[in-house]
């Protein structure tokens, strides 16, 4: 008989007894505890471990010794001698086999016992336990390796009963006892021959390890060998006395033990300074003090270490249950498949559903264990190793408060907790990591529960140089990046000194991702591990880099294809940090292959701490030194996100073929039904087929009434007409499932048809309706006006009104969805919830929440991604999120639209607009924004002039404008004084003149030839002055013109425009908008450069406006063409339109990029268990992080129709990470179902080969009449039935006959009932 898990951790009941007796300790050893209630399951024979080491363990009552040691032969001897001895020597051959293996078993152990028994005492001591159990936890990955945990582990293991042997060492029953329920949650099939392979396996690992030490501490040869100690005696002999071990040997302080082969062994100072803590801790409460303040501090210290106690024993035992329902559920699937009687299958089906619950309970019951708080835990890793204490912070993103924080050990183990309200108020929390050397790390974490998740740290290069006046250049030869570091300052002063330039830098691994693994001819294959170890290595610095969501310049949350993503930081030799007086401009070689297959155009993204986000930049980068163009405007881009949102309702359903089959089945059931009630009716009189409704509507017109009158909370029940035209089979043949001809029979279909589900779901349907979407009367009813509907103010109005609505409504479609295989058509048994829940919340919102402005952004599929994970899965307050989401979208949709009206150049990012909603004056905004419009002004100048420039061009031409207008308007100035000077000479000039004729004139009448000639002489000297100062006059007026021109032109940005018109530099390019100009870069690529992912293929420029924060180049996931085959219509499966209507499309539904990816990561067979996975995308520096549920079911958002893989993070978060892949995503609009991923599948890290192509998925939510049922009426015809009853064939009267048709019926009404 195999040996079980939970046979071999059932003790007896004097060791329970003894187990309960004795103390727990402060930290658990890493089994779960001895307690047959919280393992054995029902029906499973216990097994004593007392009793098998009595019977098959030889000399069992007592302990070997030294002198009485049994080697393997001996006992293999004794036990064969036993078995020819046996009077029952004519056992079956099975029995004999199990005699063998209980003896080799035994055996097995005895060796085990003997290798931790280093000294042959026949006990094991403290020191002997602590050094081998050490190799062992490293042979098996689990944690608990720390010294005092061993500690706490021999305690635990060292039962009182045998303290009273060899000085309290322990025994090998207690060492039997200890390995059986250590080694259980290892097992996977609990056979006495796999507990003999690991004890072997496990006893030579020991021996191993402990040579391999042994031939480290020998002395080298050139060392002088150390004498021996103690040195000989005078007469020449070697002292006899007995030398200690050397464990006796190396320490000379602190207490010890005492064993018969040892004597007197001292322990190290930390296992002396663990035992007396742990004394301390359980004998507290004995202990007398008269410090009572201190005694309640020590109390409550060694509560919480109890408390933390107990909750790692839960997490570990909620581990091995989940393997061992896992296991279970491996065990049904493959009795399935090997089924061959029908009947044997379906019982196989029903074990597997029965699996199936079990496994939904127990994750219900670990959901409920942290209901209103989060415990975060995890490790925090740097590189290969373990990081030091490191302080974590838990941020709330919504009121910017430090929620807790706290340090991790020094093993990088950290644990945060709060409470938290996720139906209220949200829990959306950051977490945050400072540590010294490396990047800062941020995790966004949502919802309530346990989360556990590994922290890999980015490590910083330095370099070190001296800061100078002007510019530095450096530039890092491994990875081709180059920094320009300006002019460094300090408290605002410049600075000159030794300064260090830290930064981290993330590129895509173009080497392992690019191509596949190439395998060379030698036998290294140095390649193939250098592939591996890059592979390894981008993808640990991926993780490190924040989740890949942002909010574009409109305010879309879309997901992110990061390219490449730097963190930078500038300090002195003593660590503060510095200043710039310029930006720092970062130079990145792009290594991804991804681009070539895109069309966005890169942007610059700056991760926002206080909103735990990427936010879309309007800075500028260069592509091989040529400026692209500004990301489009927030209103181009709401423009292009509301097309392709139209687009996506002209796009094929995936699950709209299935429905419609299954529509047509059950239209054709009521048909076949009504047809065997009319037969049934033939043989009655006529008048009992007149005025009878067939169709239901009849029936349900009556019951609605009733309910308007009688029961209020179904009055607004609009339930369509199809439920009410069933019929059943009775002891007289058949009749309507709702008569409604007497008040009777009205009455009690109409408490029938309260209890159905659909009935009650339409009455919530209509009520949700009138308060999301308000007729005018009814918003007047509600105390709305019309401008407020749609706003902030409408939805926070109806909230508490509408949620329980929604509840409902949404517990209706979790509950009635159905994930089906695209291929097969089978339902898919083992679903993520949250993946189901996605789904019924983007069927809301596609109902009601729509962009209610023209330049709004619609909602995308990744908000409510978000909005579901703060709000813990509650699909009603998730709605409620995402509607007050887009109302702020609309609302600032007008406040931008109010910005264009004051300056058509006038534009603003969502974050920019955000102060405005808290009153904010559009003055204000309009200041702020001026100096973006005028460069925008200046660039169309240019433009207009034939020519382009570079935005820094721009800048620099704008920031010198000022000085240029006030030397211009000086010189304008300086300009109309000489003017005024002149023309005042010019006129003085020209007085002098006059006179001087008229002295001339006077002389010539005097006839004073003298005189005369001298006024000639004078006139003709003033009058080529006149001339002089009327050229100068001129001439400076028109100076002071073109000086006036002049300054109007700076004034109005004309003389800019024509200087940077002729300087202009050629690398640009030559589109205004992004994408085009994203192509035409792209184009002029060559080919052969992007082979294989050649590093200097495209390198990116920019400018990082702060320090100690990371920036990437990105861009917004582009929904792909979806090539899914269009689905059969309504008209090709002969659907009854009378029952089943045309459903309306949305409006404007949810923005779909990504792609849903479904799986299940099963780790029974290797003991593990996944808790988080990741998921990264080839060419992608971010990465997408989702919790692994109890059950092994995760979904996970990626890239549509990318390549991708799955790193998943075990539960002891030490070892490294599982990888699965690659595989080849679906389109948006399917859902890519990976199936079960088994840790014996997962790939090395570098072996990229052709992807997988998983199965298509879709998930079905039940038929909800949106559009309403006042169209429906009555389509009743009694002659065309009667007609159709005539011409039925032979098979359906066989049918009817057989009495086949009321099972069916039957079966159908059940099924609607549950």
């Amino acid at each position: 008989m195999p040996l079980k898990p939970e046979a071999a951790l059932a003790l007896d009941t004097r060791i329970a007894a003894s187990d309960l007796s004795r103390p727990a300790c402060r930290l658990p050893p890493p089994f779960p505890p001895a307690s047959p209630a919280c393992f054995a399951s029902p029906g499973t024979p216990s097994t004593s471990v007392n009793a098998w080491l009595k019977v098959d363990t030889p000399h069992s009552s007592q302990t070997p010794d030294r002198g009485c040691r049994t080697s393997r032969s001996t006992i293999s001897s004794r036990m064969s001698r036993k078995r020819v001895e046996d009077p029952g020597a004519n056992k079956s051959r099975s029995e004999l086999a199990h005699t063998e293996a209980r003896t080799e078993m035994t055996s097995a152990m005895q060796n085990l016992f003997q290798t931790f028994d280093l000294d042959q005492s026949g006990s094991i001591s403290l020191d002997e336990f602590v050094k081998a159990q050490e190799y062992a936890t490293e042979l098996y990955g689990v944690p608990g390796g720390e010294k005092q945990a061993l500690v706490e582990q021999y305690l635990e293991a060292r039962a009182p009963g045998q303290m009273q042997l060899y000085g309290g060492g322990l025994s090998f029953e207690a060492f039997v006892r200890w390995q059986l329920q250590w080694q259980a949650p290892f097992w996977a099939t609990g056979e006495e021959a796999e507990i003999t392979e690991r004890c072997r396996k496990l006893g030579e690992h020991i021996r191993s390890r402990r040579s391999t030490l042994r031939d480290s501490q020998r002395t080298p040869r050139h060392r002088p060998r150390r004498q021996n100690w103690p040195p000989q005696a005078p007469n020449g002999t070697r002292s006899c006395a007995h030398r200690g071990p050397r464990s006796a040997r190396r320490y000379v302080c602190g207490g010890g033990m005492s064993t018969a082969a040892k004597g007197f062994v001292q322990p190290p100072p930390e296992v002396a300074r663990d035992i007396k803590a742990y004394e301390d801790v359980q004998n507290l409460r004995e202990e007398s003090s008269d410090d009572e303040e201190y005694r309640q501090r020590k109390l409550a210290q060694a509560a919480l270490v109890q408390e933390e106690a107990d909750e790692l024993r839960f997490i570990a035992e909620a581990d091995v249950k989940s393997n061992i329902l896992a296991a279970k559920l491996q065990v049904a699937r493959l009795e399935t498949l090997e089924a061959l009687v029908p009947s044997q299958r379906e019982a196989c089906r029903v074990k597997q559903k029965h699996t199936l619950e079990e496994m939904q309970k127990f994750v219900i019951s670990l959901a409920e264990r942290h209901v209103g708080e989060m415990v975060v835990r995890g490790r925090i890793v740097r590189g290969l190793h373990s990081s030091l204490q490191s302080t974590l912070e838990l941020q709330d993103v919504v009121s910017k408060v430090n929620v807790t924080t706290t340090k991790s050990d020094s093993e990088g183990v950290f644990k945060l907790s709060t409470a938290v309200s996720p139906q209220k108020g949200g829990s959306d929390l950051l977490l945050v990591n400072r540590h010294s050397g490396a990047a800062t790390f941020y995790r966004k974490v949502a919802g309530e529960g346990l989360r556990r998740c590994r922290l890999d740290l980015l490590p910083m290069h330095s370099w070190y140089f001296e800061a100078e006046s002007g510019s530095t250049l450096f530039e890092d030869k491994q990875s081709g990046v180059r920094f320009r570091i300006p002019q460094l300052q300090k408290a605002g002063q410049p600075f000159a000194g030794k300064a260090k330039l830290s930064y981290a830098v993330v590129l895509p691994d173009f080497g392992s991702m690019g191509r596949p693994v190439i395998k060379l001819k030698r036998r290294d294959n140095a390649r193939d591990i250098a592939l591996a170890e890059a592979s390894r290595v981008s993808a640990m610095a991926c993780a490190a880099v924040p989740e890949r969501h942002g909010r574009s310049l409109a305010g879309s949350q879309v997901p992110l294809i990061l390219t490449s993503a730097v963190f930078a930081r500038l300090c002195d030799a003593d660590g503060e940090e510095l200043d710039m007086h310029d930006r720092l401009e970062v130079f990145l070689p792009c290594h991804s292959l991804a681009l070539k297959e895109l069309t966005t155009a890169p942007s610059l993204w700056s991760f926002q701490e206080d909103l735990a986000e990427w936010c879309q930049t309007p800075h500028l980068i260069c592509a091989n030194e040529r400026e692209l163009p500004l990301p489009r405007q927030p209103e181009a881009e709401t423009e292009s996100s509301r097309a392709k949102s139209f687009a996506q309702t002209s796009r094929p359903d995936a699950g709209e073929g299935y429905r419609a089959q299954q529509e047509a089945v059950a239209a054709a059931e009521l048909q076949r039904g009504h047809e065997a009630w009319i037969r049934h009716l033939r043989q009655e009189p006529q008048a009992h087929l007149e005025n009878t409704c067939y169709c239901g509507y009849r029936a349900k017109e009556a019951i609605m009434i009733y309910f308007r009158k009688n029961r209020k909370d179904l009055r607004l029940a609009e339930p369509p007409k199809r439920l009410f035209a069933g019929v059943e089979p009775d002891e007289t043949g058949y009749r309507q499932c709702f008569p409604y001809r007497t008040t009777d029979d009205i009455a009690a279909s109409a408490e029938r048809a309260a209890a159905h589900p659909e009935v009650v779901m339409s009455h919530h349907l209509t009520a949700a309706a009138r308060l999301l979407d308000p007729s005018p009367e009814i918003a007047k009813d509600l105390g709305l006006s019309p401008g407020s509907l749609f706003t902030f103010q409408h939805y926070d109005q109806i909230s508490s009104r509408v949620l329980p609505h929604l509840r409902h409504l949404a517990a209706f479609l979790v509950d009635g969805a159905r994930a089906i295989h695209s291929v097969t058509g089978d339902e898919l048994m083992q679903v993520a919830t949250v993946a189901i829940k996605m789904a019924a919340l983007e069927f809301l919102v596609n109902c009601w929440i729509f962009p209610r402005k023209t330049n709004s952004a619609p909602t995308t599929v990744h908000e409510l991604w978000e909005a579901l994970k703060v709000r813990g899965g509650d699909v009603a307050t998730a709605f409620l999120s995402v509607a007050l989401q887009q109302a702020n979208r609309d609302a600032l949709a007008s406040i931008r639209k109010q910005l264009r009206h004051r300056n058509r150049r006038l534009w603003a990012s969502y974050h920019e607009l955000l102060p405005a909603l808290c009153g904010k004056s559009l003055e204000q905004m309009d200041t702020q924004l001026s100096g973006r419009a005028k460069v925008q002004e200046l660039q169309e100048m240019v433009l207009h002039r034939g020519s382009r420039c570079r935005s820094a061009q721009v800048r620099a031409a704008l920031h010198e404008l000022p000085q240029r207008l006030c030397a211009a308007e000086q010189k304008a100035l300086e300009k109309r004084v000489a003017l005024k000077e002149a023309q005042t000479a010019a006129v003085q000039v020209s007085k002098d003149w006059t006179n001087a004729v008229r002295r001339l004139k006077k002389a010539k009448l005097e006839n004073d030839l003298t005189k005369q000639l001298s006024e000639q002489k004078v006139t003709r000297e003033l009058a080529t002055l006149v001339s002089a100062k009327k050229e100068e006059v001129a001439r400076l007026a028109h100076e002071v013109q073109q000086a006036e021109e002049e300054a109007e032109s700076e004034q109005t940005m004309q003389g800019p425009a024509d200087r940077l018109a002729q300087d202009a530099s050629g690398a640009i390019t030559q589109s205004d908008d992004a994408e085009q100009a994203w192509q035409e870069v792209m184009s002029n690529v060559p080919a052969a450069l992007w082979e294989y992912g050649y590093p200097k293929a495209l390198t990116f420029s920019f400018e990082i406006p702060t320090l100690g924060q990371w920036h990437a180049v990105g861009m917004a996931e582009a929904a792909p063409h979806s090539d899914m085959e269009a689905a059969k219509s309504k008209e090709e499966m002969s659907v009854d339109f009378n029952f089943f209507s045309q459903l309306p499309t949305p409006v404007q539904p949810a923005l779909r990029t990504s792609a849903m990816v479904l799986g299940i990561f099963d780790g029974h067979e290797a003991g593990v268990v996944a808790v988080e996975v990741c998921a990264s995308s080839m060419g992608n520096s971010g990465t997408a992080f989702s919790q692994v549920e109890a059950d092994g079911t995760f979904c996970i958002f990626v890239a549509a129709k990318a390549t991708f893989e799955l790193w998943f993070t075990v539960a002891d978060t030490v070892s490294s990470p599982l990888r699965f892949g690659p595989f080849l995503a679906r389109s948006c609009d399917e859902v890519t179902h990976l199936g079960t991923l088994r840790a014996s599948y997962s790939t090395k890290p570098g072996e990229w080969r052709k992807p997988v192509a998983p199965a298509g998925a879709f998930i079905m939510l039940p038929r909800v009449e949106i559009g309403g049922t006042t169209h429906e009426r009555c389509s009743c015809n009694a002659q065309a039935f009667l007609e159709g009853t005539e011409t039925s064939t032979d098979e359906l009267s066989k049918e009817l006959s057989k009495g086949e048709l009321s099972k069916e019926l039957s079966r159908q009404e059940v099924s609607t009932e549950t």
